[in-house]
């Protein structure tokens, strides 16, 4: 599968947000995803005239059946037209929303919501670091809870450092010179334990003249010259080494999306001190020490000046580290999320019509013309959830005795493009997300709700919100083609029960709407309308597939299974492949469901 990752600005820029930005790329094939890097331009999150016209270029190039991860420091400062020009879906990439950098004059930071919360409201789904950033996503820039991944950011396994030696106390702080990463703080308080033997190394790029002046003008004013070493952006290695050998990590940060450099540092056995924050303390798991403001000082001089302190805590954080999340972890999360957001192509959706349509089970479209047939008055309203490109209206409509008025929705518009209304058929479609947009949908208080292999991408609580109000309408539901579990590939490879099992895991997987329901789906529509007191009639509608009739789909079917199962099975899952792409026989089980309310 492939997708686009745009990041503005330098990606070689040593920070904590660029850095997991180049993880991702560089794990992001064995996840089992394509990720091609889209350069933004650098002028974000302040963008120029210019660089909006560059984006939206960019943007216009990209396919617009490939999602689109964002970097949150470009998309937090796009304007709706710049974000409109992305015709993929979105995910967006939140380290921490950008209203909230410390510094920011109240008029940005006001615009800077606007837009964020906007840019957001548009995405498909968001990715962030930490619970504190989901809560703060949640709660002040209304990001649905359904929309939302916590992807920490991974940790590499180190040796544990060996220190400086001593005889003193050799204090190590990483972060950029930014009047929000605390290093004027440090330095002051450092500066009132001039009686103790320590050191200070600094290390960071200065993207702030402002900061940096001040920084060097405290050293001065201090007389710290001798003691405060300031290195500037290091490479990776480099910073490793200054990690090896320190004996104390200090970073008087007042704020963290996650805290990245806390981590790391506690990776390598180092004691880490910093102020407390929601983010930092999830990050750190306990281990650290953080202390309110008025504590720093105190907390500061007891493991500058004590050596038992740092060991102790030393040993604390070392332990911790053991079970912090690692880079491969992290990449799975966010290609998972891509992976949801693909959608379907035009070409699956044509490539699967001739299945579909001899897999309709026809009794039970019997039925439903009965109990339309009931239906007095009015043209009939009909609200199809997941329309693609307008599989059961071409498929209903022709059976269904009274007008009708169809509303075909979908959150994919490049699909809805390829509506065709049926003669005589009144059809509107209409790109909506759901859940966030069912209350829109149904207030047009629909007779017949119907769906195609859709329900087993839903979670239990996205379900049960679409039962709900097909059941306030006391509408008739129908859903067609869910799958329900069954496969019979008969490879004769040995694998086939292995992958069978994989395939069946990530059916159950987030696909945008809660963790989905996949071959549980029809029993759990069954047994809420039976609770709300409608009949429920459930008949098979299997995919019976042969070649040479069903040899494209065959093979397509086998491709997209033997992907889920290379990250576990390797190998295994490319000879099953082999076999499999070629099977004579192939049955895909799927079920229809009709459910009709008491008169």
């Amino acid at each position: 599968m492939r997708a686009t990752f745009a990041i503005p600005g330098n990606l070689a820029t040593p920070s904590g947000g660029y850095g997991y930005a180049r993880r991702v790329l560089r794990g992001a094939a064995a996840a089992g995803i394509e990720l091609t890097h889209l350069g933004l331009p650098g002028g974000y999150p302040n963008p120029a005239p210019a660089d909006l016209e560059e984006t939206i270029s960019l943007a216009s190039g990209l396919p617009a059946d490939q999602p689109v991860l964002i970097d949150g420091l470009a998309l937090g400062a796009m304007p709706g037209e710049v974000v409109a020009a992305f015709s993929g879906p979105i995910v967006a990439l939140c380290h921490h929303p950008l209203a909230l950098e410390t510094g920011v004059a109240p008029d940005r930071a006001a615009d800077l919501e606007a837009t964020e919360r906007k840019a957001l409201h548009r995405a498909s789904a968001v990715v962030t670091t930490s619970e504190a950033t989901a809560a703060i996503l949640c709660d002040r820039f209304m990001v649905p809870q359904h929309k939302l991944t916590i992807a920490h950011p991974g940790t590499d396994p180190a040796p544990r450092a060996a220190g400086s030696g001593g005889p003193g106390c050799a204090v190590l702080s990483v972060g950029s010179v930014t009047e929000r990463k605390g290093h004027r703080r440090l330095i002051a308080e450092l500066a009132a334990l001039r009686d103790v033997d320590w050191t200070l190394r600094i290390v960071g790029p200065a993207p702030d003249p402002v900061e940096m002046a001040g920084l060097g003008a405290d050293i001065d004013r201090f007389d710290l010259r001798g003691r405060v070493t300031l290195t500037g952006p290091l490479s990776m290695t480099a910073v490793q080494a200054a990690y090896q050998t320190a004996d104390l990590f200090v970073l008087a940060s007042e704020y963290e999306g996650f805290g990245m450099v806390f981590t790391e540092a506690m990776a390598n056995g180092l004691p880490v001190l910093g102020l407390q924050s929601a983010a930092v303390a999830e990050a750190t798991r306990g281990a650290a020490r953080l202390v309110e403001a008025p504590d720093f000082p105190a907390a500061l001089s007891d493991l500058v000046r004590r050596p038992a302190s740092r060991v102790a805590l030393a040993e604390q954080c070392w332990r911790a580290a053991a079970e912090l999340p690692r880079w491969d972890q992290t990449v799975q999360k966010i290609a998972d999320v891509l992976r949801a957001r693909a959608g379907f192509s035009p070409d699956w959706l044509s490539l699967r019509r001739d299945a579909d349509d001899r897999a309709r089970n026809g009794e039970l479209t019997g039925r439903l013309v009965e109990a339309v047939r009931g239906r007095n008055g009015r043209a009939l309203r009909v609200l199809d959830l997941g329309a693609g490109t307008g599989a059961n209206l071409r498929a209903l409509s022709p059976h269904l005795p009274i007008q009708q008025n169809w509303v075909l929705a979908d959150n994919d518009p490049k699909l809805l493009a390829r509506v065709r209304a049926p003669e005589g058929v009144a059809t509107e479609t209409v790109r909506a997300d759901v859940p966030a947009d069912l209350d829109r949908l149904f207030d047009r208080a629909p007779d017949l709700v119907t769906a195609s292999a859709f329900f087993d991408l839903c979670g239990p609580q996205v379900t049960d919100q679409i039962v709900a109000r097909v059941v306030a309408a006391g509408a008739i539901f129908q859903t067609v083609l869910t799958f329900d579990g069954r496969e019979d590939w008969a490879t004769g490879t040995g694998h086939d029960a292995r992958v069978h099992e994989l395939f069946l895991k990530d059916q159950r997987r987030e696909k945008g709407m809660g963790a989905a329901l996949g071959p549980e789906a029809t029993g759990h529509l069954a047994r809420a309308f039976r609770a709300a007191g409608y009949t429920v009639t459930v008949l098979p509608s299997d995919w019976v597939l042969e070649r040479p009739r069903d040899a494209d789909l065959i093979a397509a079917l086998a491709q997209g299974h033997a992907e889920t199962a290379r990250v576990e099975m390797g190998d295994a899952a490319d000879i099953w492949l082999q076999s499999a792409r070629v099977a004579p026989n192939v049955l895909i089980g799927h079920q229809d469901l009709l459910a009709v309310p008491a008169r």
